[in-house]
């Protein structure tokens, strides 16, 4: 019964990346060359709506953006399920080793890349919005000033929670208060504001 189960999440998962990746793929080229038109697939949307009489207005591109992004996070997470569902020799030839999660010289590493990463997003919109008339230089300091704050943000939370959860121990819980108070007393003195108080607490962690 497992085996069939997952024979059948196996056939759901191929179905839905080849479903979701082509579209994915025309998001990105619509995305670099027409970074300001409705997408096709928005239009087709709306377009079958109309005629199946269903009201409703059409998706932006941000909202098809985020759609794809929760269909491959959940394509992921199902991945992932099957693959620790699998026997330890399954495990051991999907390449997953318990012992390398707790290898210090391999977080380092994989933290620099993880951190290295924003930059390709930032050089993209960047180059994307000097060469697009309907963006313009501005546009793109906008962009690369939003990304350079925001993103590093984004990963550092996503970041700490998985190193958190894979090499926190019962006592290292005991320097939380330690961490939570410091955090306070530097942001007190500095006069930040909340989100700058979430921000100093993760880095100390």
């Amino acid at each position: 019964l497992a085996h069939h189960s997952s024979r059948k999440a196996s056939k759901v998962i191929k179905i839905a990346v080849l479903l979701f990746g082509p579209i994915s793929g025309v998001r990105l080229v619509e995305w670099g060359l027409f970074p300001r038109q409705p997408s096709s697939f928005s239009r087709g949307i709306h377009y079958l709506q109309q005629a199946l009489g269903v009201p409703g207005q059409p998706l932006t591109n941000v909202e098809l953006d985020n759609l794809l992004m929760l269909a491959f996070a959940v394509i992921f997470l199902l991945s992932s399920r099957m693959i620790l569902n699998l026997p330890s020799k399954g495990l051991f030839l999907a390449g997953w080793k318990k012992d390398l999660y707790k290898d210090q010289e391999l977080w380092l590493v994989q933290t620099r890349r993880f951190k290295g990463m924003f930059v390709v997003p930032m050089a993209l919109h960047f180059v994307r919005g000097v060469l697009s008339p309907k963006l313009g230089f501005v546009a793109a300091q906008y962009d690369s000033l939003l990304i350079s704050t925001q993103y590093p943000l984004l990963l550092t939370l996503v970041w700490m929670v998985a190193y958190c959860t894979v090499v926190l121990r019962p006592r290292h819980v005991r320097t939380l208060p330690i961490i939570t108070g410091a955090s306070a007393l530097v942001c007190s003195l500095a006069r930040l504001s909340d989100g700058a108080y979430i921000t100093c607490w993760l880095y100390m962690a």
